[in-house]
């Protein structure tokens, strides 16, 4: 959601500020030993605080707007390919996947 200053200067709206707490909720499963482990995010909550003299209506097409822009947010809810690439001592190591 950082794109609400870029949002609101297109939009010509202003806001006096704005701030962003991101709560991510994970989880953690089997063993490093085993070679089972696996990780995932369960969970991400945007807290975003606004204030701005701007109408109720203005201000909810700014926050649609940041939020249909934020690289983040689409990449999460629409998952790209991710890749890993390794090298060890200058030279690649093929991936264990």
């Amino acid at each position: 959601m950082v794109q609400v200053s870029r949002v609101s200067e297109a939009l010509h709206l202003q806001v006096d500020s704005a701030k962003a707490k991101v709560n991510g909720t994970f989880s953690r499963r089997g063993s490093i030993l085993a070679g089972t482990a696996k990780s995932g995010m369960e969970e991400v909550e945007v807290v975003l605080e606004i204030h701005s003299p701007a109408p109720r209506e203005q201000v909810a097409q700014l926050i649609r707007m940041a939020e249909a822009t934020c690289f983040t947010i689409q990449a999460l809810r629409n998952p790209v390919e991710s890749k890993l690439v390794v090298f060890l001592n200058g030279e690649p190591l093929p991936s264990a996947f």
